[in-house]
C-alpha cells in the first residue's frame, strides 16, 4: 500500500520552481510480522500459536503498530547466541507478557502485563536467554507459567540470517 503525500513548497521556492506543490509517493511500510510463519507452542496450560522472529529485521520491528495480537498468538525470537536480550515497547499498541527461556526452553525470567507506556524502559532478564516469548498480558498467570517451567516446541529454531540479533 502506497501513501500519497503532498508537500507543499514556501512562496520563494514556488516562484523559483514555478510549481505550487509537488506529489510524492512515498512507501507506507508496513509490519509483516504476523505474516510469518506459525509454529504451536506449549508452555504449562498455554497452547500458543508463534509468528517467528527470527531474522534481525523481524527482531528489532517485534510487534511495533500491530493494532493487537490475535487470541492463542505470539511472537516467538529466535537468537543463534545465548544474552541478556532487551526488550522494549516502542511504538507497542497493546500490553503484552514477556517471557525469556535458555537454549533448553526453560522459563527463566517473565515480565507480565507491560505497557506501552512503559517505553523507554528496556526489560531484560538477569542471566542469558536464547528465546524470547510475547504473548497478550495475563497469559503467564492464567497459564501458570513459573520459572523453570518447559516450552514443548515444533521444531528447535535457527535463526535464518544466522545473526545473533539485537
Amino acid at each position: 500500500m502506497n501513501r500519497l503525500i503532498l508537500l507543499a513548497l514556501s512562496l520563494p521556492t514556488a516562484i523559483i520552481f514555478g510549481v505550487p506543490a509537488i506529489l510524492v509517493s512515498i512507501p507506507h511500510k508496513e509490519n509483516t510480522i504476523l505474516q510469518t510463519p506459525q509454529l504451536r507452542l506449549s508452555l504449562e496450560s498455554a497452547d500458543v500459536s508463534i509468528f517467528i522472529a527470527d531474522t534481525a529485521h523481524l527482531r528489532q520491528q517485534g510487534l511495533s503498530g500491530v493494532p493487537k495480537l490475535p487470541d492463542g498468538h505470539g511472537l516467538f525470537f529466535a537468537f543463534s547466541k545465548s544474552d541478556e536480550y532487551g526488550v522494549w515497547m516502542r511504538s507497542m499498541l497493546f500490553p503484552i507478557d514477556i517471557i525469556w527461556f535458555d537454549d533448553r526452553f526453560r522459563v527463566i525470567a517473565f515480565e507480565e502485563n507491560v505497557t506501552p507506556e512503559s517505553y523507554p524502559q528496556v526489560y531484560r532478564p538477569k542471566t542469558p536467554a536464547r528465546y524470547i516469548l510475547e504473548v497478550n498480558a495475563g497469559v503467564v498467570e492464567e497459564a501458570g507459567i513459573e520459572i523453570g517451567s518447559v516450552a514443548h516446541i515444533d521444531y528447535r529454531i535457527q535463526p535464518r540470517d544466522g545473526s545473533a540479533g539485537q
